[in-house]
């Protein structure tokens, strides 16, 4: 017994793929962009952390040098920086003090004992 498609049956597959192609053809595209240019560190700034500096590096990577001014200020933290896609001799981190000097910031990890029990 052989099945044989119908003229109507065949005009629907078709319209309905061609719905489903300009459903998915018009969808807004996700646009996640690199960082690039300057961000603050701190307080009130782009990022209130180092990490969540590092993780917004990681996730995002770079296109053009990327200069971190950090706010005055204590940061106990623990950050790794590993491998940020798009860096190179030219696309370069860079982290700065905002005021210039080194006094007004640090930079410290104070690990609590049970972390490595």
């Amino acid at each position: 017994m052989k099945t044989r498609l119908s003229g109507p049956k065949i005009k629907f597959i078709c319209s309905s793929l061609c719905y489903y192609l300009l459903f998915f053809l018009t969808l807004p595209t996700v646009n996640i962009s690199q960082l690039a240019g300057q961000y603050t560190i701190g307080s009130g700034g782009d990022y209130s952390s180092f990490s969540e500096a590092v993780d917004s590096l990681h996730s995002l990577g770079i296109n053009e040098p990327v200069t971190f001014k950090v706010l005055s200020g204590e940061y106990n933290e623990h950050f790794i920086i590993n491998h940020v896609a798009g860096t190179g001799e030219i696309n370069t981190s860079t982290y700065r003090t905002d005021a210039g000097n080194t006094v007004g910031v640090m930079v410290y990890y104070h690990a609590e004992e049970d972390e490595f029990n």
